[in-house]
């Protein structure tokens, strides 16, 4: 049975959550899309990591993301998923923030973009 489209854009909470969802999945398409050369070619970054290193710090946004899915989700069940979804949303956007205001430490940027990861993508769920 289909439900007309301004009955679902009544749930305050359906809207709320499909903005959530959209931020996270921009988050994450963006930084999938556009994170080597925003590392290979930002004026910061420019020469001072190579291909490697820039390999690596692409791939937290997986680890980041598997565990993530697990992780926010089992504490969720604990939290409830309303504060849970807040505090991940937030957790995103600082995150984020800071991996921005980072210099060219592979490490560094490796454990904020797994943060920047494990927040966003486990937002899905």
């Amino acid at each position: 049975m289909k439900a007309p489209l301004g009955r679902i854009l009544a749930v305050p909470n359906l809207v709320l959550c499909m903005l959530a969802l959209f931020c996270a999945m921009s988050c994450i398409f963006v930084l999938g899309g556009l994170l080597p050369t925003y590392l290979s070619d930002s004026p910061i970054m420019a020469k001072q990591l190579t291909v490697q290193q820039i390999g690596l710090i692409a791939s937290a946004l997986g680890f980041g993301g598997f565990v993530g899915q697990f992780g926010i989700p089992g504490i969720s069940d604990l939290l409830g998923r309303r504060i849970t979804s807040v505090l991940a949303f937030i957790g995103s956007a600082v995150t984020l923030y800071l991996f921005m205001q980072l210099g060219p430490t592979p490490t560094s940027l490796f454990g904020m973009l797994f943060l920047v990861s494990f927040f966003s993508l486990a937002m899905w769920p």
